[in-house]
């Protein structure tokens, strides 16, 4: 079993043992959750995979399992090469594997988008050996059919399932003579895959090129596709356009003072009545943003948080009871809720400190746990799943206290005397957790339900600690235990 540390106040996390991975791209959706303690799994799998979103190349994929585990899709890499066939891994409700596998090694693969199938098995579209594709693998994860549509020059971003049993599928077309002139398609298939039909949009007046990003079916069986209209790399604007069932361009509109998200797939959602919310960056890429439309794309409300130009809004879901949640990152992830009218309900961040963490997708599963699929490392790195409560908190008990001084070296505890600041709190258990007391001595350490051995650390070797190491048995959610150290005494080296 991989051990983790797990630093709060800093938020600092070392994974004791890793292995690299390539971060291609990783999507989950889980249908059922345990309410309560959260969880983090850090992995490498098998010959290195790992997730990042639409950035430098890379793509994001969401998907879910009807038993209620996690679906992990991703680009393999093998002997530094990325893109060698696809990583598949399954996992069960707390994230522990339960059937990994590799496609199509000996291929450069890029899947873009996962969509569940009624059947237990999945759906996953994007560019396999160079050609646009779409696979269909069954839960045990085989391949029941692939569907390669020959070297071309389209690219799928975003797909759904149809009610016909087919699905649909959009992203950006460019010309075949050179000129790389990029338009937004949409394309229809059947149940195995074969073209139905397929149609492009021109960009918008004033923009040079266009594509689609992320795709919706309305009640109505009617398309919506959020896409990026581009002249230059600073004029950009967010696009929305919906079809009727058989791809005939109902409405086009665009959003000037927002850029769709470039690193994002899964970013535009149906609002319980019958709009549309979707997010991105405004064009100076110091916010991130989140924009709420109505049914026929006109703007009713849109809310910013300052960002660096590197952040990027990853995700954004349905929140049960209303509202929504959002995800964005740039070396940590941040979670926020907000309520139906786009105001900020809180904001929490996953920070581990040293490591660089991306997250791709999330979901609200039905008992209110919010499941986070994505990476940890910067260059090559790790699968990255953690689960938190609602309200974004990975574990909801801890221990809190204080650590005392001790001016009459004696010993006892005297709740009148001062704390010492800077002193290292350690939980050694199934996992580790650690803190550092603040200016007045005071700690607060999440821990995890289980039993723990709890010692204190000073800064320095000038003191030792009195009747440490302690016992503390965590047997609730939700459950806050106290405990005060004795205060330590000066050690034999600072007496002499």
């Amino acid at each position: 079993m991989k051990k983790h540390v797990f630093y709060f106040d800093f938020l600092k996390m070392q994974a004791m043992k890793r292995m690299k991975i390539w971060l291609a791209m990783v999507g989950l959706v889980c249908a059922v959750g345990v309410q309560g303690q959260g969880w983090v799994k850090i992995s490498g799998g098998v010959g290195g995979q790992g997730g990042n979103s639409i950035v430098s190349g890379y793509w994001q994929v969401g998907t879910s399992t009807a038993d209620g585990g996690i679906m992990v899709v991703a680009s393999n890499h093998i002997d530094s090469i990325p893109g060698k066939g696809l990583y598949l891994l399954k996992t069960d409700i707390n994230g522990n594997t339960l059937i990994e596998k590799k496609f199509n090694e000996q291929f450069y693969c890029t899947p873009t988008d996962v969509e569940l199938l009624p059947d237990g098995g999945f759906i996953v579209s994007g560019v396999f050996g160079y050609s646009p594709s779409l696979i269909k693998f069954n839960a045990d994860l085989d391949t029941v059919w692939a569907k390669y549509y020959g070297f071309n020059v389209w690219y799928p971003y975003g797909s759904i399932t149809t009610p016909d049993g087919g699905f649909a599928l959009t992203g950006q077309i460019s010309d075949s003579n050179g000129t790389n002139y990029k338009r937004v398609f949409l394309k229809k298939t059947d149940s195995e895959g074969n073209l139905i039909w397929e149609k492009e949009f021109e960009p918008p007046l004033g923009f040079k090129e266009a594509w689609g990003q992320d795709i919706l079916l309305t009640p109505e069986n009617e398309y919506v596709i959020l896409g990026l209209a581009r002249d230059s790399i600073y004029a950009r604007a967010a696009i929305l356009m919906k079809t009727d069932s058989l791809g005939q361009l109902i409405w086009q509109k665009e959003y000037k003072e927002l850029n769709a998200s470039e690193q994002s797939s899964n970013n535009i959602i149906l609002s319980p009545d019958g709009g549309y919310v979707f997010g991105g960056r405004v064009p100076t890429f110091d916010s991130i943003a989140c924009t709420k439309v109505n049914a026929d794309g006109e703007a009713i409300w849109q809310n910013q948080w300052k960002a660096t130009s590197q952040n990027k809004l990853s995700d954004i879901i349905s929140a049960d009871y209303g509202g929504y949640y959002l995800m964005h990152d740039f070396e940590d992830i941040e979670l926020i809720k907000i309520d139906e009218a786009g105001n900020e309900m809180w904001q929490k961040s996953i920070d581990f400190g040293d490591d660089y963490l991306q997250g791709t997708n999330f979901i609200q599963s039905e008992n209110g746990n919010i499941v986070v699929c994505g990476w940890a490392n910067k260059n090559m790195g790790d699968v990255l799943l953690i689960k938190t409560d609602s309200l974004g908190n990975i574990y909801t008990s801890a221990l809190t206290g204080t650590v005392h001084q001790d001016p009459e070296s004696d010993c006892l505890l005297d709740p009148t005397e001062s704390g010492f600041s800077g002193w290292l709190v350690q939980a050694e258990g199934t996992l580790s957790f650690a803190t550092l007391t603040d200016s007045l001595g005071h700690y607060l350490l999440p821990l995890d339900i289980g039993s723990y051995t709890v010692t204190v650390t000073p800064p320095g070797p000038y003191w030792e600690v009195c009747n440490s190491p302690f016992q503390v048995d965590v047997t609730e959610f939700y459950d806050t235990l106290s405990l005060d150290f004795p205060p330590p005494k000066p050690s034999p080296t600072a007496r002499t």
